[in-house]
């Protein structure tokens, strides 16, 4: 026996995980003072902000037993809209799946790339950033890690790579972007600075993100391609079992071209429609049910076996919707508790003694902080640019730069968010246990965060 060996450490699952983080909020309610900014409508802009001058304690109320059991049917509650786009999409995706159309193209696809398939990874980075950057896709994310896991198994890689091909990639166009209605312009209407100006920083910082993106994640790609050990999953008990399904072997088809063509049709008509006519998540699952229908038509599938295929479709993320209802309840017990408007007080304090660059990281790191108590940016915004903006004033700083702060912060934190449903829904569709996500993320999260620190450095020295 080695007695120098060091025990394995046991990663409890996420749903413990989330659980745990629940029950240390509910006792933060007990520990941090109560308060809250009175909040105000802005007649010109029409939104609801926090006074920066108002904050002020309220009696003491730190959630009950009742209230914590309750955190979870709450959150299930709140996460409704969400939960219903995992489940739809998922079960009409499984049809389109169940033709075989999507995997022949797609092996049809590597078998022209021979040697260099490897490239289609930073292709749909890029493509995935691009639909994030532009608005076109948030939350809805969570339907197109289902065709990352199938071009992952094709390419013998594990799950973490389908997530960030997806979730990440779609993120970081979304977090760097110069021009999302929801988070940038937003802020920038609070923060009273013109609409979409500082747009050569974001899309600079949008290209170099997305670059490093590419980068990261097609080199992790070719070192576990080369080595499966090197995975961070156990490699063979994590990759999505597909290949053995001998009737997916058949040469391409016209009907198979067909059904592609339609998917990925409705999936630029769900965009067109976004960003057109600000279309939410049911747009998605309603476009998602026709392209199930028009499949099965093309591919001749039974009305029954279609039911079979969404069933099981749906089967396949119960686990994520039910993660997606957990994570809100941890929103849940902190508002029920008043504590985040605190949290946002005392970490905005210091920031009034400090100079405009140390006030710029600053920021930047307490906006990364409570996303994780707000995790919707447009809440966020709503909350903290009534207060960073004022004190940009006080240290001479411009207001742009709480902006990207903000936004930055943004960026960063929602790509490992545990309090985020859309972030745990897609690791839980992928199989990706929480822990493993954070050992492969956060080295690429700190290379985001030199290039933003070192980009702030420089917006401050040129009094941008």
């Amino acid at each position: 026996m080695n007695f120098l060996s060091k025990p394995k450490i046991k990663i409890p699952d996420t749903y413990i995980l989330v659980v745990f983080f629940i029950a240390i909020s509910a006792i933060l309610t007990f520990v941090i003072p109560a308060g809250e900014f009175n909040r105000i409508n802005n007649p010109e802009t029409g939104l609801t902000l926090a006074d920066p001058t108002s904050y002020h304690q309220v009696q003491q109320n730190p959630v009950s037993i009742e209230q914590m059991l309750l955190a979870i049917p709450i959150g299930m509650n709140k996460s409704a809209s969400l939960i219903n786009l995992i489940l739809l999409v998922s079960g009409f995706l499984q049809i389109v799946n169940d033709t075989g159309a999507v995997d022949r193209l797609i092996r049809f696809i590597l078998q022209k790339l021979k040697n260099k398939s490897i490239l289609i990874l930073p292709i749909i980075i890029v493509m995935m950033s691009v639909l994030g950057a532009i608005g076109a896709l948030a939350h809805s994310v969570v339907a197109f890690v289902p065709l990352g896991l199938i071009i992952c198994s094709k390419l013998r890689l594990d799950p973490l790579v389908a997530v960030a091909i997806t979730f990440a990639a779609t993120y970081t166009g979304f977090g760097a972007s110069p021009i999302v209605p929801v988070t940038v312009q937003l802020a920038q209407k609070i923060a009273e600075v013109p609409i979409l100006s500082g747009l050569g920083i974001r899309v600079f910082m949008t290209v170099a993100t997305t670059l490093i993106l590419s980068l990261y994640t097609t080199l992790y790609a070719i070192r576990i391609q080369r080595n499966p050990e090197k995975s961070i999953f156990v490699f063979q008990e994590n990759l999505i079992q597909m290949d053995s399904d001998s009737s997916f072997a058949d040469d391409l088809k016209i009907q198979d071209i067909l059904i592609v063509v339609s998917l990925f049709s409705g999936f630029g008509i769900y965009s067109f429609g976004t960003l057109k006519f600000g279309w939410g998540t049911e747009y998605m699952s309603g476009i998602m049910f026709a392209i199930a229908i028009i499949s099965s038509i093309i591919a001749k599938i039974s009305p029954d076996n279609m039911v079979k295929s969404f069933i099981s479709g749906c089967k396949g993320v119960i686990y994520a919707c039910l993660i997606t209802g957990f994570a809100s309840g941890i929103t849940y017990i902190l508002n029920e508790g008043r504590i985040i408007d605190t949290i946002i007080y005392f970490l905005s304090m210091p920031l009034k003694f400090a100079g405009a660059l140390l006030s710029s990281y600053l920021m930047l790191f307490i906006n990364i902080i409570i996303n994780f108590f707000i995790p919707a940016g447009s809440g966020q915004a709503a909350v903290v640019m009534p207060i960073l903006a004022p004190v940009s004033d006080i240290v001479g700083m411009n207001r742009q730069v709480a902006v990207y702060a903000f936004q930055w912060g943004d960026l960063l934190s929602n790509l490992f968010n545990p309090t985020s449903g859309t972030t745990m829904a897609c690791l839980a569709l992928a199989g990706v246990p929480f822990n493993k996500w954070l050992k492969y993320i956060l080295p690429l999260c700190g290379l985001y965060l030199v290039v933003i620190l070192i980009t702030l450095l420089y917006i401050i020295s040129i009094g941008a």
